[in-house]
């Protein structure tokens, strides 16, 4: 595999931060039969981007945009199957924090997208053929968490 990873990060005044991730990789069998064919499961490109604000030291406020290029399924080393189509997702979070309790929620799939973030080479023994089998990414979910610091 030959890639780039790149990251920036970056005040974009009192409290707030803009931040971003570009990844750019060229998985291919090298040598072999299956020479020149995508290594399953990996994504040419995927982006993230970020905005971070914390107004004071007691709150933080984010939301994110992820994106994912088209991807081989898992065991399709032929490259011969229906692949995961790329996809883009919102997510949001916010923290509060005081001296000994942290709570915090988050909240992924915001738009509600409905799509796959894994797939598989599988059997089918009605068709005797290989499909594709798609497992569906959850859609809009989020999560609570409340922490106590005994320190």
């Amino acid at each position: 595999r030959d890639g780039l990873l790149l990251e920036v990060r970056r005040s974009m005044g009192e409290g707030l931060m803009l931040n971003g991730q570009y990844g750019y990789v060229d998985a291919r069998f090298r040598r072999g039969p299956f020479r020149e064919k995508t290594v399953p499961l990996v994504a040419d490109h995927i982006l993230r981007l970020g905005l971070e604000f914390q107004p004071d030291e007691s709150w933080q406020l984010s939301g994110e945009l992820q994106a994912i290029s088209d991807r081989v399924a898992s065991g399709d080393i032929s490259n011969a199957l229906e692949g995961l189509p790329g996809y883009g997702v919102a997510n949001a979070a916010a923290r509060y924090r005081t001296k000994h309790w942290t709570t915090s929620l988050r909240i992924n799939n915001l738009l509600n997208r409905k799509y796959a973030d894994y797939a598989a080479s599988s059997f089918n023994p009605a068709t005797f053929a290989n499909e594709t089998a798609f497992y569906a990414a959850p859609e809009r979910n989020l999560r609570l968490q409340v922490q106590y610091d005994m320190k």
